[in-house]
């Protein structure tokens, strides 16, 4: 392969623009420099806006009204861009509005709520047998405190994610998230309640159990919350490679929702650096993947009965330690 082909960039893939959902037609970006300078600096921008608000807001409103207000935030300007800068044409049968926010609601809504206050409750029981004394380093910068609290978070994140997609039974559950052939915004949220109550209690379970501070709290929500939207979003953001290498870009994250099997991996939230410390990094390769989705859908259609599928038996069992529809490479 050419040396070229390994470029430090990435750009929509246009080999497969003429197939259903793929790539939409790039010749305009390449053709009008402006625009294709406007789609490099999207990503760092949203990013750096984000970041700015957060640390501007903090001070003036509760941790939970900051992490609304910047979410929304971004989350209009993405639905935006989908519309005039997408990274690919929407697929034919993609999911129905209505049905897509019930997910959200359903699941990521009211995952947060189980999951987060399930975390509050149990962290706090924990601190309470611990006696006095909060093993945060709360005398620590407060710009280390928020990068360790990130870290422990990941690291935990991680672990969840990995189990549920190596282990059948609850793959079940988050074969949901991974089943529409075609990313956006929305998609985001799309996620069973089970799944996500867990996620959101295993990554802040250990923080409120360590004391970590509301401030350090509200900056790890945001930074999630803004990932999960930049990650999905169906707009034009390209990456270097190095920097796929380092975070979880939406070229890192789009990576882990191919439909093939050698792109098994990328399970870490905000940095790739876990995934390389756990084997399960997969490099971006300079493009992102032609397929989405599940090759094997093992859900019904249906919102109600998507939500019930994993608690019938059948399908969905994990086959040499990993989801079905997920084979190990070869």
């Amino acid at each position: 392969m050419s040396s070229a082909s390994h470029a430090l960039v990435h750009q929509p893939d246009r080999a497969a623009r003429a197939e259903p959902g793929a790539p939409a037609d790039t010749r305009g970006a390449a053709a009008e420099p402006a625009a294709a300078w406007f789609d490099w600096l999207t990503w760092p921008a949203l990013v750096g806006a984000a970041l700015a608000a957060t640390a501007a807001l903090l001070p003036r409103m509760s941790a939970t009204a900051v992490t609304v207000v910047v979410t929304v935030g971004v989350g209009v300007v993405l639905l935006a861009l989908e519309r005039v800068r997408p990274q690919r044409a929407r697929t034919p049968r993609a999911p129905s509005l209505v049905g897509e926010l019930g997910h959200v609601l359903a699941g990521a809504e009211l995952g947060t709520l189980l999951g987060y206050g399930g975390a509050v409750l149990l962290g706090l029981a924990l601190t309470a047998v611990r006696g006095d004394g909060v093993p945060w380093p709360t005398a620590w910068p407060a710009a280390i405190q928020i990068v360790v609290g990130l870290v422990v978070a990941d690291i935990v994140s991680y672990g969840q994610h990995r189990a549920f997609h190596r282990v059948g039974a609850l793959w079940r559950f988050h074969a949901l998230h991974h089943q529409p052939r075609g990313l956006d915004v929305v998609k985001t949220g799309r996620f069973h309640v089970v799944d996500f109550a867990s996620a959101t209690f295993a990554a802040y379970l250990p923080l409120v159990a360590l004391g970590a501070p509301p401030a350090v709290m509200a900056w790890i929500a945001v930074v999630n919350a803004i990932g999960g939207l930049l990650q999905h979003a169906n707009v034009r953001m390209p990456t270097p490679a190095w920097l796929d290498a380092l975070v979880c870009t939406p070229a890192a994250h789009w990576r882990h929702h191919s439909r093939a099997a050698a792109d098994d991996g990328n399970y870490a939230t905000i940095c790739m650096l876990v995934d390389r410390a756990f084997g399960t990094w997969v490099p971006t390769q300079g493009r992102r993947p032609r397929e989405l989705g599940l090759a094997d859908d093992p859900l019904p259609p249906g919102w109600l009965a998507s939500l019930l599928a994993p608690f019938r038996p059948g399908r969905g069992r994990a086959v040499d330690g990993q989801a079905p529809d997920r084979p190990s490479p070869g």
